[in-house]
């Protein structure tokens, strides 16, 4: 909330300033973690101010704190995404998989206590009025023990000149073997390729896991479904798994809507 969205303040005061065109952060899940503050076309001759500027607008932060309202909006957006198993990347397998790494790579004894999510996410909310996340703020930009400044430019015909150098690094080394080297490579390179496009035989294929006709109920999924009133409005009720968030769905009569205002049906459907 300070650096990553429009309007975040660090993120406001390195623009005002002219420092840069973007401004972007990471931050490392590792237990030796490290807080990246990513400027994107960025005046080399200006990185004093830039860190200047960072100090302090954290600063200020820290002493007159945080928007809180902020944090929250961002921690409901966090444990709603958790519940219904969004992921920014991968799938949601994928997701699980590498929270356990993350914390198996530490404690074996705790692999799985990074799947709950919405449990972090609820903690972190009860912490929102103690400080918790001005002192977060001080420990990463203000009492950091260690700082380094990158700077990458970029190098018109870099892709090529690698190009050319590998050539040139292969062609050396290509002069060093010896006839028979080179015809065991191409012989070993030969029986690779082949064994790649040699297709499975029907032994292997059959060890392939497959769904019967009869492991598949024949029966359709039932969707229990209450009909309830509501304020005087009719109600359908469906009892279902959603992580405790509730879904609806409404529906209007729109018959008497003239039809010269159709178009502008799916427009307020979606404000």
């Amino acid at each position: 909330t300070v650096i990553g969205v429009p309007g975040a303040p660090i993120r406001k005061a390195l623009f005002d300033a002219g420092i840069c065109e973007d401004v972007d952060y990471y931050c490392e899940k590792d237990r030796e973690q490290f807080y990246y503050v990513i400027a994107k076309g960025a005046d080399p001759a200006r990185q004093k101010e830039f860190n200047e500027i960072i100090k302090r607008e954290a600063e200020r932060l820290y002493r007159e704190g945080l928007n809180h309202k902020t944090i929250l909006g961002f921690l409901k957006t966090g444990e709603y995404d958790c519940r219904e198993g969004r992921t920014k990347k991968a799938s949601v397998g994928l997701a699980l998989m590498n929270r356990i790494r993350d914390f198996w790579l530490y404690d074996d004894d705790k692999a799985f206590d990074n799947c709950d999510r919405v449990g972090v996410y609820k903690k972190l909310m009860a912490l929102l009025d103690t400080g918790y996340f001005e002192e977060v703020l001080r420990e990463i930009f203000l009492n950091c023990d260690a700082e380094m400044y990158l700077l990458m430019k970029p190098k018109k015909g870099l892709a090529t000149d690698n190009e050319r150098k590998l050539a040139e690094k292969l062609a050396a080394y290509k002069e060093t073997l010896s006839e028979q080297q080179l015809r065991q490579m191409a012989a070993n390179t030969a029986a690779l390729k082949g064994y790649q496009e040699t297709p499975d035989s029907p032994e292997t294929l059959a060890m392939i896991p497959h769904l019967k006709i009869s492991d598949i109920n024949r029966e359709p999924e039932d969707f229990p479904c209450e009909k309830l009133e509501k304020c005087g409005v009719p109600v359908l009720y469906h009892e279902g798994k959603t992580y405790g968030i509730v879904y609806l769905r409404l529906a209007m009569d729109i018959t008497d809507l003239p039809k010269e205002e159709l178009a502008y049906v799916s427009l307020m459907n979606s404000i």
